[in-house]
């Protein structure tokens, strides 16, 4: 990373508000802020019932829709919030974070395809493992890498474009500091991998959809204005799912 960084150029970015995974990724697959695109949460509300949001929550064009809709062929790898996978006419799409591990890609055959060469693809480590917590993260690491390695060989691509979600959720699961580097020096060693798939002309860009460190508090909005007396709780009649509260 420090080599791509001091042969190009750098800056700091800001991420969306809320600074949130299903809020930032969209952002930048479609370069349109929460208030464009709609998507706010990890969740979205069906009357009273709530599921995790897809790519139909998403109200806006992802860029690798585009590119495919102008006759160019994009490979898309593990992005947040891209599942159903998108029926490209040209390229490829494996969904990634939010999507169920046996999410289905576009093509459908792929995954079967890849799986008889490079083994299982999965989209998620075995949280919470510690006695080969490394080891767990990094394999899930190496199937990105593996994966643009087994598509750079089916398609002549315009556009190919790999997130990492480890290098996220490493932080929320593991506490020892040195188990994080080892897990994010490969990762660093697979972006190289990934990169030299491309031609001496290509366009590189590395992005995060949002920084990492502690905070202090948070604010939840309907808590502060139940507490402050601005919105109660109430029944609604017994339907067949029970009674629920709303605020």
């Amino acid at each position: 990373m420090n080599s791509i960084r001091n042969s190009g150029s750098y800056v700091d970015l800001h991420s969306t508000h809320p600074p949130w995974t299903p809020c930032a990724w969209p952002s930048l697959l479609s370069g349109r802020n929460p208030g464009k695109h709609g998507v706010f949460d990890f969740y979205t509300r069906e009357g009273y019932e709530k599921r995790l949001i897809e790519r139909s929550d998403v109200d806006s064009p992802y860029l690798f829709e585009v590119v495919d809709s102008q006759g160019q062929t994009p490979i898309v790898i593990n992005y947040p919030v891209t599942h159903p996978a998108s029926d490209l006419s040209n390229g490829a799409v494996v969904p990634g974070y939010l999507a169920s591990e046996d999410t289905q890609l576009h093509p459908r055959h792929l995954r079967d395809e890849y799986e008889s060469q490079y083994g299982e693809y999965v989209i998620y480590p075995e949280y919470g493992s510690e006695s080969n917590a490394v080891e767990e993260y990094v394999n899930v690491a190496r199937c990105r890498r593996d994966m643009a390695y087994f598509l750079d060989n089916k398609y002549d691509w315009d556009l190919l474009a790999v997130q990492f979600q480890v290098t996220d959720s490493v932080f929320h699961d593991l506490d020892d500091r040195n188990k994080i580097r080892q897990v994010i020096e490969k990762v660093d060693e697979f972006v190289g991998d990934i990169i030299g798939l491309g031609g001496q002309d290509t366009v590189v860009m590395i992005v995060s959809d949002h920084g990492m460190g502690d905070y202090d508090w948070t604010f939840y909005i309907n808590s502060w204005l139940n507490d402050h007396g601005y919105c109660e709780t109430k029944k609604e009649k017994k339907s067949i799912s029970g009674n629920k509260s709303q605020c």
